[in-house]
């Protein structure tokens, strides 16, 4: 299904960068404000003797819940109704800043005071997006992960973006450690049995008490297998696992081929390890540890340099 974003002005606080978001299919428009929480939208409605209207409905917010986890790409925006969810907004956002599970300078809590016509930060303050620049675009850094290798699978607990959750098998990859069992990740899709009832993949849930998320686990288990985003498997969010070699040797002959300018490196030596995890060949040789000799370009660091042992 096709969709046409923009930015449109927001009837209750006047941000000119609501965000606004057109179906082309089905002719459905949706109206968002991440200042002041207004949310407006018109939704296709259809009956069984194959009949459709259309209704219009407007939420006059009370505030907004703006948010990132911590090294996460994405933004959550979630428009508040009433008194009483920007209340337990702010208990959980308080929350989540002291344990370190949101980005501090981006999060924040704003609230709507009708009587003034203003918006006021519970929490933080607007976080504004970066302004593009064509001439110079965002460098995407390299997902180093498809160059690791994979130790083991274990069973954790995964939160779809549906608000359901589910047991699922999770891979581990070599030098990530094992995490605590009360993990609960958080998923880039959409749960299996959302996922058919979604056929277009069209998912939207901007409420927070959805009743997706007062379901409980699902019955049955997710049959996918996901990996952690972080190279290191520090990250709370997981995402389906992609192809991983089964050997240094074939890591590596995979690494240069990606990388062709990078300085050869034997499979087994740290400075090859140091480049799976990101490490540039300035800041390898910078090093006074690693030596540059051939006997430790050719073996762990472990077993010390080849030149001492002469």
């Amino acid at each position: 299904m096709s969709s046409v974003l923009d930015y449109q002005q927001c009837p209750q606080c006047k941000f000119e960068q609501a965000d606004f978001e057109y179906k082309c299919r089905t002719f459905e428009e949706y109206l968002q404000c991440r200042r002041c929480g207004y949310s407006e939208v018109v939704i296709r409605e259809g009956n069984s003797e194959g009949q459709v209207t259309y209704k219009h409905k407007i939420n006059e917010g009370a505030g907004v819940l703006f948010y990132r986890w911590k090294d996460a790409i994405g933004f959550l925006s979630y428009c508040l109704s009433t008194p009483e969810e920007v209340t337990e907004a702010e208990e959980w956002l308080r929350k989540r800043l002291e344990a370190g599970d949101v980005d501090s300078d981006s999060s924040y809590l704003a609230r709507w005071n009708g009587e003034k016509k203003a918006v006021e930060f519970v929490i933080g303050t607007f976080y504004e997006f970066p302004a593009y620049d064509p001439d110079q675009p965002e460098v995407a850094q390299p997902d180093l992960r498809r160059f690791a290798l994979a130790e083991e699978k274990y069973t954790g607990v995964v939160r779809y973006i549906c608000g359901h959750i589910a047991v699922a098998d999770i891979l581990l990859l070599q030098g990530q450690k094992r995490p605590q069992q009360e993990v609960v990740y958080q998923g880039n899709l959409a749960c299996p049995a959302c996922v058919l009832a979604y056929p277009d993949g069209v998912m939207v849930s901007l409420d927070v008490k959805s009743e997706a998320s007062d379901t409980g686990t699902l019955k049955q288990r997710d049959g996918r297998l996901w990996e952690n985003r972080a190279l290191d498997g520090s990250n709370k969010y997981v995402t389906p696992a992609v192809s991983h070699p089964a050997t240094l040797e074939e890591a590596a002959s995979l690494f240069y081929a990606a990388f062709p300018e990078k300085k050869r490196m034997h499979p087994q030596s740290t400075g090859f390890q140091l480049q799976l995890e990101g490490w540039s060949d300035e800041d390898i040789k910078a090093k006074k540890w690693l030596c540059d000799c051939a006997g430790c370009r050719a073996y762990p660091i472990s077993l010390g340099c080849m030149r001492s042992r002469r």
